[in-house]
């Protein structure tokens, strides 16, 4: 489904019905009431933007005084043997637009300056053989002795940089760094209040269960037989509980089932195909009938699950009727950064009262779309398994780009010293396009590899089996935040820095870093618009489906991944900020990249793809954490691979950024800058209006359709549509395929049916719980102002 903008009642519910689609210069905060995740991004983009503009405006200074140095060389000076001094011309490009903007322009550091492009003096050595070569035909010495090298160790000279030409950049250079760790630090800190602030205003928009619903999880392994009971007596002591349910393990279950109905549907292409067309039909007919045995037997082992048990292990649904309870509950449980270090240590015991006695970890619960069902039984040991093969394998797919980037580089190594060659030989070697080329290739391979990355880790993703969708697209987030910056940023500096002196040569790592940024910042994003993989795949594929429901599959738009688009945002700021030290116009190309992103991803969400998933704002919490990590890696790397640590007043401005980096951080862990978000402190608008009512619609529907299709002789009545509607998306309740077996799935929804009765708070207070989370705060609240909405209900 598209997102669409949709009408709201007094009490804030979407009305059925009235959805149309948003125009394209919707307001963000309005995307945001409809898909919370997709107005966050939208409303922090233009953040990225600002910070990018602000760190170009400092780094003014530093391309300014770039430009002026204009110290690369056109010329150089051979000293003879008789300590006589000529001026020779080189008859190569020696430096571009480009290279002029950098601190190579500056030709002060011995290992990053390239003599053949600096200003150098070239010493001939003793002729100890006499050679042809030796009396040029026109009497000019430079050709008689060219630099030596190749071939060439006699009748040359001896190429070095001439340190009494060198110009040193001025410490102001370097200080505008350290002024821009400082705004990069204050904007991270800005960018939490923003996406705070807007987070608890979209979850304020809308009343859904999520506002009264904790996810409560203990340390216990031991499964045990479903019993609410026990739920509803602890909880009750922090308020009335409307409903309260263990979460049974069927994943296992849930996977069957829906490998079941992937084979029936692959048993309806088979028999639709073989009516439709008479070729091969003895392969088709022998293909037909082992997807009947395949589906025989699983419906089978479908079968024998009815038989066993359904259990429970350490995980549950808590819904109280109103949401200062669970705020109780959650703030009754809350623990700091700082004191859960103390508990994994051992220094403290968890704060809390204890279930069963076990310590519980209580959250927010996620929004019922949002929980993976088929997650909830995987054990820790296969999780881990999991996650470290999908890790493994975008690591290896940047391993594969990273070599292709060291071979590119040495190519670019070899057509240098072919020039400088020719330069030798007086051919007049200078054809630097080969240069630009190569530069164009690597950073296209660059572009081609974080794209099978992409491709890669988001089918990986499910494999590795997280419980909600939302730390799902964090981590995808997060891991290809770090294969882009390490195949686009790293990899090319690791393979530059085998000869420091190319960095600021033609065809080296400034000039590829140009060619990186520019693409990495317009590509992708014009190929989220054509999209020719897909329309590809679609004419392909679409004159071999033989069903309806296969063809709406193969034409249904994608989600829009909210985790690859910040994986892209964190991309281009994070190689503008990388390589500003040698670079600092990057800044200039990530202000440009970032606004054409903003404007293409507003087509792609609101035209071209559906709805993104109903994430929380956790995603944009791990997209933070990530941009806060390169703020000492641009000081690292320009101290080790860009050879600033030799560098007149650098050593004090390094460390002094690093101390400010872990100072800020260690205060932004603690929570300092108020950037601590308490979800137990959050109203979100519910005003004291009860569980029932927010969710009546919901439950009558629930209610309504297990009666009407019972009464009728069982569930076998329900159409696939009627059970998706069963188990609703709006409430907690697992989603039940239509292949799983008649009395199982009774049996779920027996043990999930919404609770009729409110259980009525215990004011005792439990061993360890907060004074202020229960007694007398555990009494319901006055209603607001919904009197009206209660009795319409």
């Amino acid at each position: 489904m598209k997102l669409k903008r949709y009408q709201h009642d007094g009490h804030r519910r979407r009305i059925p019905g009235t959805g149309a689609p948003f125009p394209l210069r919707a307001k963000t905060e309005a995307l945001g009431v409809e898909c919370p995740g997709l107005g966050l991004y939208f409303a922090s983009l233009p953040l990225y933007v600002a910070v990018l503009v602000l760190l170009g405006l400092l780094a003014t200074y530093n391309v300014v005084n770039n430009y002026r140095a204009d110290n690369f060389s056109h010329t150089y000076q051979l000293r003879d043997m008789d300590e006589g001094k000529h001026t020779c011309q080189r008859d190569y490009a020696v430096a571009n637009f480009v290279l002029r903007g950098t601190l190579g322009n500056f030709c002060d550091d011995v290992e990053t300056s390239d003599p053949f492009y600096c200003p150098a003096t070239c010493t001939a050595r003793p002729q100890s053989t006499p050679c042809v070569e030796q009396e040029d035909e026109q009497g000019d010495p430079c050709h008689a002795s060219p630099p030596c090298g190749g071939d060439r160790q006699t009748c040359c000279c001896d190429m070095e940089l001439d340190r009494t030409k060198t110009k040193t950049p001025n410490n102001a250079q370097y200080w505008i760094m350290y002024a821009s760790l400082c705004v990069y630090c204050a904007w991270l800190v800005l960018l939490f209040h923003v996406e705070k602030r807007k987070a608890a205003r979209y979850r304020a928009s809308l009343v859904s269960p999520v506002d009264y619903t904790v996810l409560v999880q203990t340390r216990s392994k031991r499964k045990r037989q479903p019993n609410n009971r026990n739920l509803y007596e602890f909880f009750s002591h922090y308020g009335p509980v409307a409903n309260a349910t263990l979460v049974l393990q069927l994943g296992k279950l849930l996977e069957k089932a829906k490998r079941l109905h992937e084979l029936e549907i692959q048993h309806q292409e088979a028999a639709s195909a073989i009516r439709e067309r008479s070729a091969c039909w003895r392969y088709q007919r022998h293909g037909i009938e082992k997807l009947a045995r395949r589906i025989l037997k699983m419906k089978e082992r479908l079968d024998r699950e009815e038989a066993v048990p359904l259990l429970c292990k350490g995980m549950a649904f808590v819904s109280f009727d109103q949401e200062y309870h669970a705020n109780n509950c959650i703030w009754d449980h809350r623990i700091t950064f700082w004191e859960s270090i103390l508990v994994h240590l051992g220094r403290m015991e968890k704060p809390g009262a204890k279930y069963e006695g076990q310590p519980l970890e209580v959250t927010q619960a996620p929004d019922p779309s949002d929980f993976r069902w088929e997650n909830s039984d995987v054990t820790k040991a296969s999780l881990l398994r999991r996650r470290l093969l999908s890790f493994g394998v975008v690591g290896l797919i940047i391993a594969g780009g990273s070599v292709g980037q060291f071979y590119l580089e040495s190519w670019g190594t070899d057509i240098r010293l072919e020039i400088n060659e020719g330069f030798r030989e007086g051919s007049g070697y200078d054809d630097s396009m080969p240069l630009y080329g190569l530069s164009f290739v690597s950073g296209l391979v660059v572009v081609i590899v974080n794209m099978v990355a992409t491709w890669a880790a988001i089918r990986l993703t499910p494999y590795e089996r997280w419980l909600t969708k939302t730390a799902e697209e964090s981590w995808l987030a997060v891991k290809l935040s770090l294969a882009y910056l390490l195949n686009a940023a790293i990899m090319p500096m690791l393979a530059a820095n085998r000869r420091p002196e190319s960095i600021y040569a033609s065809g080296g790592l400034a000039e590829l870093a140009v060619f990186v940024q520019v693409l990495n910042a317009f590509m992708p994003d014009l190929y989220s618009i054509v999209q020719p993989d897909t329309r590809l795949y679609q004419e392909l594929r679409w004159r071999w489906i033989s069903t309806q429901e296969k063809m709406n599959e193969l034409f249904e738009p994608d989600k829009f991944k909210l985790s690859v688009h910040y994986a892209s945002i964190v991309k281009t700021l994070g190689l503008a900020y990388l390589y500003a030290p040698i670079l600092p116009i990057g800044y200039y190309i990530g202000v440009i990249g970032l606004c054409f992103t903003y404007c293409v991803d507003r087509y792609v969400a609101l035209r071209l793809t559906r709805m993104p998933w109903r994430l929380e704002d956790q995603i944009g919490k791990y997209t933070r954490t990530s941009l806060w990590l390169l703020a000492p890696l641009q000081f690292i790397l320009a101290h080790f691979v860009y050879r600033f640590k030799d560098q007149s007043g650098w050593p004090l401005i390094f460390w002094l950024g690093i101390a400010t980096w872990a100072a800020t951080g260690a205060l932004y862990l603690g929570g300092a800058f108020g950037v601590a978000r308490d979800r137990g402190l959050e109203d979100s608008g519910t005003h004291g209006l009860k569980y029932d009512h927010a969710t009546h619609d919901l439950v009558l529907t629930w209610e309504a359709l297990v009666k009407e299709k019972t009464a009728a002789g069982g569930l076998d009545g329900l159409t696939d549509f009627e059970r998706i509607v069963v188990s609703h998306n709006d409430l907690y309740t697992p989603p039940l395929p239509a292949t799983l077996p008649q009395q199982l799935t009774k049996s779920v929804i027996a043990h999930y049916q919404p609770n009729k009765v409110v259980y009525p708070q215990n004011e005792t207070l439990l061993p360890g719980q907060r004074p202020e989370t229960g007694g007398p705060h555990s009494r319901p609240v006055p209603v607001g102002d919904h009197s009206e909405v209660i009795e319409e209900l």
